[in-house]
């Protein structure tokens, strides 16, 4: 495999064509491999719950077993998980940090749809284990793919792909013998050598998390959409709720650090309050059937969806809420059935950004233009406008300029705007580019 991404297409294919018992296994066979790094860590610095993390898994396992978790259980181990997860604010810990990582991804996997994504992310953040900073500079991935450990760790996979591919059906013994092979020398996680504190700031860059983004959301749009049975009171509703979900779910965890924490902690700030703000600027309620206001009424209640907003009417944080979508669509005169199709797309669009980082890659650029570039190299100072949309201005050359944020992670995190002219989009903010 010549990079990560033929890596996450292979192991796609193959966890597509699994039960969903196989790619639960899977996941809960990646944390029982790196869950030993997580113990020394905890014995180590005497923080963390080791105890609590194994209970959790044992619980997975015992889903494969068909003992299944329930909404709530997945909510509070959820809880659980992050409050045991150590932010490298505090410790130098990459391996413990990505195996609270491989067990959510574990945890999302029982009971959901998705399970084969969630399989697939628990695999790539087993790589995070292997080799710290993976993610953190998406240009050094191809050369990082070629690492010793990164080779190990990819190999010790392959054989857990080839070990539990063989295993059609799961039984008490056949677990035991599996979980007793994961601590053994061919397929236990390694721990990478410490390695040296960076001046860098602590967490993702922006970049970083686009991508990550992207490569889940590629993932999740391979996917059919779902169609809920004919004949259900809720059909319509289930219709256009699931993908809204998918997408909010993924755009939440990737804005609120979930996947990593966002080094640009004012642009998470400053995003999470113009999402707030626009989503609270049109207060209209949808004139939904009993039916379908019932169940949407239900998905915010249900204390397993995670969700930041705990009604539909509560201004939501990390994008458009659904009550937003439908409105929207209504406001232009679409029918329920078109404004149902108007939040699918919403769901399932793939940005135009995503050809935009391509071609700049494909034309080995830093930046998308070169006079982007240029403006990025020079000193500035920068106020804030009090403005949600251009939270930051200053003056270039006697003109007016404005950094605004787009999108993100659906989008590039800002674009900078020189007067009237829109220079072009940017992921992360220039050291030399001071703001408050």
């Amino acid at each position: 495999m010549k990079d990560i991404d033929e890596y996450e297409a292979f192991l796609t294919s193959k966890l597509d064509a699994w039960s969903p018992a196989q790619r639960v296994a899977f996941a809960a066979a990646m944390v029982d491999r790196w869950l030993h790094t997580y113990e020394k860590f905890s014995a180590d610095e005497q923080w963390g719950d080791a105890v609590n993390l194994r209970r959790i898994l044992d619980a997975v396992w015992g889903h494969v077993l068909e003992r299944p978790l329930s909404p709530a259980d997945c909510a509070r181990y959820a809880a659980q998980i992050q409050e045991s997860t150590p932010h490298l604010d505090d410790f130098d810990a990459n391996e413990a940090m990505a195996t609270c990582v491989i067990l959510s991804e574990a945890l999302d996997a029982c009971g959901s749809s998705e399970s084969a994504t969630a399989a697939v992310r628990a695999a790539l953040s087993g790589f995070e284990a292997a080799v710290p900073d993976w993610a953190f500079d998406p240009e050094a991935q191809p050369r990082m793919w070629r690492k010793i450990a990164a080779r190990n760790e990819l190999n010790k996979q392959l054989k857990l792909v080839e070990r539990i591919g063989a295993m059609p059906s799961f039984d008490v013994a056949s677990i035991s013998a599996l979980r007793k092979s994961l601590s053994t020398a061919e397929l236990i996680g390694k721990a990478s050598a410490p390695s040296k504190k960076s001046s860098a700031p602590t967490g993702l860059t922006n970049q970083a998390a686009f991508e990550q983004y992207r490569n889940m959301m590629t993932s999740q749009l391979k996917e059919n959409p779902w169609e809920p049975p004919d004949g259900l009171a809720f059909r319509l509703a289930m219709k256009f709720t699931t993908p809204w979900m998918a997408r909010y779910s993924r755009r939440q965890k990737t804005i609120s650090g979930s996947y990593g924490r966002l080094a640009d902690v004012l642009a998470q700030q400053a995003l999470v309050a113009r999402n707030i703000a626009r989503d609270a600027a049109d207060n209209t309620v949808p004139l939904w059937d009993s039916d379908t206001r019932q169940y949407v009424e239900l998905i915010y209640q249900n204390p397993g969806n995670e969700l930041d907003a705990k009604s539909m009417d509560q201004p939501h944080g990390y994008g458009p809420s659904l009550r937003w979508l439908w409105v929207e669509a209504k406001h232009v005169g679409q029918s329920d059935q078109e404004a149902c199709a108007s939040v699918i797309h919403w769901a399932r669009y793939q940005p135009g950004a995503w050809a935009v980082e391509d071609q700049r890659k494909k034309k080995g650029l830093a930046q998308v233009n070169q006079a982007l570039g240029d403006y990025l190299a020079r000193q500035l100072t920068w106020s804030p406008t009090g403005n949600h949309d251009h939270p930051w201005g200053t003056e270039v050359d006697g003109q007016s300029s404005r950094g605004r944020l787009n999108d993100f992670p659906d989008d590039f995190m800002y674009s900078l705007l020189i007067g009237a002219d829109e220079i072009g989009p940017f992921h992360d903010w220039p050291s030399n580019w001071k703001r408050s």
